[in-house]
């Protein structure tokens, strides 16, 4: 997971960034296939935290994206809490 992070600040910085996306010029296209990279890559990470969750696969299955991250945020910051009290 950390190399697919590493990967996308690094290739993100090599996109062209031309228009407004899909404007007049030929630089709409690079936009957009290196949007679509860029979220394929955020959903593929997300899928992994999905999995990374100790809940049974149908309740993990059912989270919306946003109810998925925030249960992460609750479960990494227990993970905190505990860990900083031993």
């Amino acid at each position: 997971m950390q190399n697919n992070l590493h990967s996308l600040f690094l290739s993100s910085s090599n996109f062209e960034t031309g228009g407004g996306g899909g404007g007049s010029g030929g630089s709409g296209k690079s936009t957009k296939g290196a949007s679509k990279m860029r979220r394929d890559l955020i959903n593929s990470e997300i899928a992994n935290l999905r999995d990374l969750l100790p809940l049974p696969s149908s309740t993990r299955q059912r989270l919306s994206q946003l109810q998925l991250m925030a249960l992460v945020l609750v479960y990494v910051r227990k993970s905190n809490y505990f860990d900083q009290s031993k």
